[in-house]
């Protein structure tokens, strides 16, 4: 769950190159906005619902103020507020699900105010977090467009949704990982994959919804955890590179499972994760039930393979079989060696004693 956090803000004075009027250049930045957060893909890294939001509150409360004209040239001083409102004090806003600020930032790194003598423009923000916890960080935008907020480096673009990974953003991935930066791109080149797979990072790739045969090849030599939950198929040679892939391997969307792909992916020997699977042939629930890592199958509706359901009661810590429905007598008795906790909750019926008395016992 996401923290709720209130931030109070000391802006500093601005000064802009050619003069620029900021109330102008915000107000036509906030239009061609909109007009992009009409689209069906997500504009920044959140959703472009959130966006809306976002634009609404800060097209409300941005006021920019003209100081003097003694800025570098001659130039206008300006000074940013943010009004205050029925919620909020002057220079105050509430971070929760996304970060609200989100458009004002980017497009100061776009147009890289100045402060009153050329130099880093600069603020500050007194943090306080939901529990009562209190801390103030400094922030400031170099003239290149990079905000240094905190701890944190968000360089020009930082807020915007990178859709395709391309071998340019693989690139700077490298240089300067975050490691969700790339979770809501929906396209990975091979060139790019490969580059990639030399990360230390977790690689969190969620968004893509395909992944060609080269690529899984390249990406199957990373080593640590991949997410590929946004992908709903995979080639059976596409399994066949995954299953070397060294680390936890998360394929969440994958809604089936072919026969050979489930031979595959079971010679994967980290944590498998295939939640998205509602039903497996018998041949399929065969094979995975000789995968030697932990296996998650939370949304399977069926379990009727007697050498998976022992070989899931063999793992360690909690299993969760929530989208099971009713259980066969043997996979029930199964299920009842599992020396964890056992999540079941959707099951509507139970007839085996020992599995009744072992949830009971939890």
């Amino acid at each position: 769950m996401a923290v709720s956090t209130y931030y109070q803000y000391t802006f500093d004075e601005m000064s802009f190159a050619d003069d620029l009027d900021p109330a102008e250049s915000w107000k036509a930045y906030l239009e061609e906005l909109k007009k992009e957060s009409e689209s069906e893909q997500d504009v920044f890294i959140f959703s472009n619902d959130s966006l809306k939001e976002a634009l609404e509150e800060m097209e409300q409360r941005v006021v920019f103020e003209v100081q003097d004209d003694s800025g570098p040239d001659d130039s206008r001083i300006w000074l940013l507020k943010l009004s205050a409102n029925e919620y909020y004090e002057e220079n105050a806003l509430t971070v929760h699900r996304y970060a609200v600020g989100a458009p004002l930032y980017d497009w100061m790194q776009k147009v890289i105010p100045r402060n009153r003598y050329g130099n880093d423009w600069v603020g500050t923000a007194i943090m306080t977090t939901e529990y009562d916890e209190s801390y103030t960080c400094g922030f400031s935008i170099n003239s290149q467009g990079v905000m240094i907020h905190g701890e944190e480096t968000w360089k020009p673009g930082y807020w915007r949704a990178i859709n395709i990974i391309d071998e340019e953003v693989a690139k700077a991935f490298l240089d300067d990982s975050d490691p969700f930066g790339l979770s809501k791109s929906t396209e990975i080149t091979d060139k790019a994959a490969e580059i990639l797979s030399k990360s230390e990072e977790n690689l969190y790739l969620s968004g893509l919804t395909k992944l060609s045969d080269a690529a899984a090849e390249s990406l199957s030599k990373h080593k640590g955890t991949l997410y590929l939950k946004g992908l709903t198929k995979l080639s059976d040679a596409a399994a066949e590179s995954l299953s070397k892939y060294q680390g936890s391997l998360e394929l969440a969307g994958l809604t089936e499972l072919s026969d050979a792909t489930a031979e595959s992916l079971a010679k994967h020997e980290d944590r498998l994760v295939l939640n998205g699977l509602m039903k497996l042939s018998d041949a399929a629930a065969e094979s995975l039930s000789k995968h030697e890592g932990d296996l998650s199958l939370n949304g399977l509706r069926k379990l009727t393979n007697t050498s998976l359901a022992r070989k899931l009661a063999g793992q360690n810590g909690f299993l969760a079989l929530n989208g099971l429905t009713k259980l066969s007598d043997a996979v029930a008795e199964s299920l009842s060696k599992h020396k964890g906790e056992l999540g079941l909750s959707s099951l509507t019926e139970l007839t085996n004693t020992s599995l009744a008395s072992k949830l009971a016992g939890q």
